[in-house]
């Protein structure tokens, strides 16, 4: 709630917006997207989020049950985004 106080409705990111059509094409949707799924190890290190968003973060698992894996995933993913500890 807060980003969306904070940045209002802010437009998705072009590179992540479909392209249908030789128009969007050239006006850059789609441009420059990286498919996770064809990386050789399943990961791309793009944040994904509108600009003015920045580094928020809308998901912190607990450290308890499952969570903990999910916190040691996300953990590592930062890393490797460069990103510093929450």
């Amino acid at each position: 709630a807060e980003a969306v106080r904070r940045t209002g409705s802010a437009p998705v990111p072009l590179h992540l917006r479909n392209a249908p059509t030789d128009l969007m094409r050239r006006h850059g949707y789609g441009e420059g997207y990286r498919y996770a799924h064809d990386e050789p190890d399943g990961f791309v290190p793009d944040r994904n989020l509108p600009e003015g968003v920045g580094e928020a973060r809308f998901y912190e698992p607990r450290d308890s049950g499952a969570e903990s894996a999910i916190r040691e995933r996300l953990e590592a993913w930062r890393r490797r985004r460069g990103e510093t500890p929450g």
